[in-house]
């Protein structure tokens, strides 16, 4: 199993905060530690429901801020 590495872009954002979107672009849970792409083909989220993004509403949902990050993969 190849281990992904990734670079926080950001990790300070509230309910408030337009949260980022990006082909290379994932949103980490900090809870269960899963990344989900911010860009997915199909609706999405994290195994423990921290991190939700509904795709054809183009909504984003996450029930804990502070165990949220917009990563970038590392080369």
């Amino acid at each position: 199993m190849k281990l992904i590495k990734f670079s926080v872009v950001r990790g300070d954002y509230t309910e408030k905060d337009k949260v980022e979107r990006g082909a290379d672009l994932f949103y980490l849970c900090g809870k269960c530690d899963e990344a989900i792409p911010s860009i997915p083909k199909d609706n999405v989220g994290c195994q423990c429901g921290n991190v939700f993004v509904d795709k054809d509403y183009f909504r984003l949902v996450v029930e804990d801020y502070s165990n949220f990050r917009v990563v970038r993969k590392k080369d």
